[in-house]
């Protein structure tokens, strides 16, 4: 089943009450709608989602954990969403099942953090883009992110690119934004 709500002036707060009888739910579209997700943090979903397009939904201040739950979508955007939390150590590993990520997009919030130099590789047959920018991400760019087909880190606090870019192989990586950064 396919829910999109995206682009709409539908307001309200939205709670996991909502979804109770989707079990068959596999792509949500509630971008740019004026609306609110709250969530509780123990909440799991009755689906797993193959396309999670929550942009400039409300779902802060806290990062979603019921994404935790989700095992196999291929697109995230969780853009504009209010989260001013730390990046969860589980998060890079979510992106850890079969299907190929096609795009990660959580940027313009204020998420803290490090992204951790994991074993993760994204897939080299359709690599990803992805869009961490507008955050306060600091240290270190990890290697695996040179995977990505786009990658924008702008406008965070990350302070070092050096082993992100040498010796790594950077053979699919067509857009690189790491402006203003440390």
């Amino acid at each position: 089943a396919y829910l999109d709500l995206s682009f709409n002036q539908f307001q309200g707060t939205i709670s996991e009450s909502h979804f109770s009888g989707l079990s068959k739910l596999r792509c949500l579209g509630l971008s740019s709608a004026s609306l609110t997700l709250n969530f509780h943090s123990t909440w799991v979903p009755p689906f797993q989602l193959d396309s999670i397009i929550l942009g400039s939904c409300k779902m802060g201040p806290h990062f979603p954990s019921w994404l935790r739950t989700q095992k196999s979508y291929w697109r995230l955007d969780i853009s504009n969403a209010g989260i001013s939390d730390i990046l969860p150590s589980w998060f890079w590993g979510t992106l850890h099942h079969d299907h190929e990520i096609n795009s990660i997009d959580i940027s313009n919030n204020r998420i803290r953090g490090i992204i951790p130099n994991s074993r993760f590789e994204f897939t080299s047959s359709s690599p990803p883009d992805v869009n961490l920018s507008w955050n306060q991400l600091e240290g270190s760019i990890p290697s695996f992110l040179s995977k990505a087909s786009s990658l924008d880190l702008s406008n965070n606090k990350l302070s070092e690119l050096t082993s992100f870019l040498c010796p790594v192989k950077v053979s699919y990586l067509g857009f690189l934004d790491v402006s203003s950064n440390y």
